[in-house]
């Protein structure tokens, strides 16, 4: 059996795109930069739900012999409506604040792969499987930004990431939101 995964978060990731969010949360940022109006729309799954589906093919193994699944999250986010989420978990202001793709720096970073949608056909996994999500998409990005408050990556963590969390050139570029870009 082969499991497509997609973006997979949770607790431990290698890079852990929810820390470029709950850092500047932490760090008392009240904006965030997000590249082409933060409307991308990508399948990630947690960790979690992801092994659920391995589980389910162990478990029914006449249906899922020789299969391939895709495999995600029943609900999808954007990029805005991620940093919503983890902002309210967190109790704090976070204004997504649109930039265009040309400049939008380390922001990139918040876009995961392609910038175009991508997302996957849970259809065959539903159907063969009866998968369902053991937590919620919301519910699981919640818990991995609460993790991630509680348990901040060391410097080997933030060094692999593609966001240099550089203030002073938000700054500059959030200055400039709504005017020249």
């Amino acid at each position: 059996t082969i499991f497509r995964y997609p973006y997979v978060y949770g607790p431990y990731q290698l890079v852990p795109r929810e820390w470029s969010i709950v850092r500047r949360i932490l760090d008392g940022r009240t904006r965030i930069l997000v590249p082409d109006a933060g409307h991308q729309l990508a399948t990630h799954g947690w960790a979690g739900n992801l092994g659920h589906a391995v589980l389910l093919a162990v478990d029914h193994p006449e249906a899922s012999a020789g299969r391939s699944y895709n495999c995600g999250d029943l609900d999808q986010y954007s990029i805005n409506q991620i940093v919503e989420i983890v902002a309210s978990e967190l109790g704090a202001p976070l204004e997504p604040v649109a930039v265009p793709w040309a400049v939008a720096g380390s922001a990139k970073s918040l876009v995961l792969g392609s910038r175009q949608h991508q997302l996957m056909d849970l259809f065959q996994l539903r159907t063969d499987l009866g998968y369902t999500d053991v937590l919620p998409a919301a519910e699981a990005i919640a818990r991995t930004a609460r993790w991630y408050a509680d348990n901040r990556p060391d410097a080997s963590v933030e060094e692999r990431m593609a966001d240099n969390f550089d203030y002073a050139w938000e700054d500059r570029m959030l200055d400039q939101a709504g005017t020249s870009l």
